[in-house]
């Protein structure tokens, strides 16, 4: 097990957490990166969400000016009118 202290913000105090060496990067288990076999999973997993997160940005930003134009308009049609009595 493997002891940290951590700043908890709230009360301005050092806490103990306690880690296992299982969660912890070890030597004798860690691997280097093989540049040459790249894990095809996930990097079509990384190019996928980034596309859909492209995709959302664009549908989100299109919604974001049809309101705008639509608030654009009424607050147009309300300003010809008071101008009008």
């Amino acid at each position: 097990i493997f002891l940290i202290f951590a700043y908890n913000i709230y009360n301005k105090r050092k806490i103990p957490i306690l880690i296992p060496f299982s969660l912890t990067r070890s030597a004798f288990i860690a691997r280097k990166p093989d540049y040459t076999n790249p894990n095809w999973g996930m990097v079509g997993l990384t190019f996928g969400t980034t596309a859909a997160l492209w995709v959302l940005l664009f549908k989100k930003h299109n919604e974001d000016v049809m309101e705008y134009e639509r608030r654009r308009e009424e607050r147009e049609k309300h300003d010809a009118c008071t101008g009008c009595s």
